[in-house]
């Protein structure tokens, strides 16, 4: 009896043994499971409502913060064009990107041209704003106390005017330096994935059949381009390796298969002209090809480093729907 007594004893123990264990883990596991629950919602009120970094830039060595990049967003929104307005999911690096070049505008400007007047900034602002070029100073002050939310704002919003004014001087500086005549080909291309592919296509040119037919039979753009046809095209303007290839072909010529980008392209020149007349679309190009030159250049001067993540380009992107939501609802 004492045995079964003491058999009874020890399996009581165990079991309350094996209890307080099951209790030691379960209490374990809601410690850990409260502890990544506190981990995610400080991971939530980081990347959801504070800014991820101090710092997502440097341009002349100003800092750039994530919020920073929402104000100019919302500037952005406010006096772009929709048509130019950049999707929603790429706006923090548009946002980014704008104030590097417009600090670069400011900065080249001001050396080439001097600080703008303060008549040149009220009417610029009187033309952002949908103001009549009489309006008073009174009025501009109005309707700049109703669009813009804080002193910083206003700096912001008036640091776009001076960069706007400066790139119109340099326009105009530029197209006074147009040449009137251009290097131009007139060009027809051939665009295909195939590398055997492009080397029978060549083949069957040099034998005599027309480029524009194969073309419309095999090149991946023959929707876009019948025939191939790209019609005037600025040397200037093409990529070096396609320029290089072209050099020296004859009218009727045409180039050995180039690589480009995981693609395979064939181009036909069939008249050339070193001295032909610009028209407006090259004119707009070459303004392009300067713009973006003279950008690249003083940037370099001005010293941009850009460092946004994608963590940070979604909270700038999520900010803005708010603070936009707030501007629509309050008005």
């Amino acid at each position: 009896m004492a045995g079964s007594r003491a058999v009874q004893v020890s399996a009581r123990e165990q079991r309350e043994r094996d209890a307080r264990r099951e209790q030691r883990i379960v209490l374990a596991a809601t410690g850990v499971l409260a502890a990544a629950l506190l981990v995610v919602l400080a991971g939530l009120v980081v990347t959801q409502y504070l800014p991820p970094r101090a710092r997502v830039a440097t341009i002349g060595g100003e800092g750039v913060s994530a919020s920073d990049l929402v104000d100019r967003a919302i500037l952005l929104s406010i006096v772009e064009p929709a048509a130019e307005a950049p999707p929603i999911d790429e706006v923090a690096a548009f946002a980014l990107e704008r104030l590097a070049d417009e600090a670069a505008l400011r900065s080249g400007g001001a050396s080439a041209f001097g600080p703008p007047s303060d008549a040149a900034r009220a009417d610029e602002m009187r033309a952002l704003l949908g103001l009549p070029p009489e309006a008073d100073q009174a009025a501009l002050a109005a309707a700049l106390s109703d669009l813009l939310w804080s002193p910083e704002a206003v700096r912001a919003f008036e640091a776009l005017i001076d960069a706007r004014l400066q790139e119109a001087l340099l326009l105009d500086l530029w197209v006074q330096e147009l040449p009137e005549t251009a290097p131009q080909a007139r060009l027809r291309r051939i665009r295909v994935g195939d590398p055997d592919r492009a080397a029978e296509l060549s083949w069957r040119a040099l034998a005599g059949e027309p480029f524009s037919a194969l073309a419309d039979e095999a090149s991946l753009d023959a929707l876009s381009l019948p025939g191939g046809d790209l019609g005037w095209v600025l040397l200037s303007g093409l990529d070096p390796a396609v320029a290089s290839a072209l050099e020296g072909l004859a009218p009727g010529e045409v180039t050995a298969p180039l690589a480009a980008g995981g693609l395979v392209e064939l181009y036909l020149v069939e008249e050339r002209d070193e001295e032909r007349a610009l028209g407006r679309e090259q004119s707009v190009a070459l303004l392009a090809e300067r713009r973006a030159s003279w950008l690249a250049q003083e940037r370099s001067s001005l010293g941009v480093t850009l460092d946004l993540s994608g963590g940070e380009s979604e909270w700038v992107r999520d900010r803005l729907v708010s603070r936009l939501a707030e501007r629509l609802g309050g008005s």
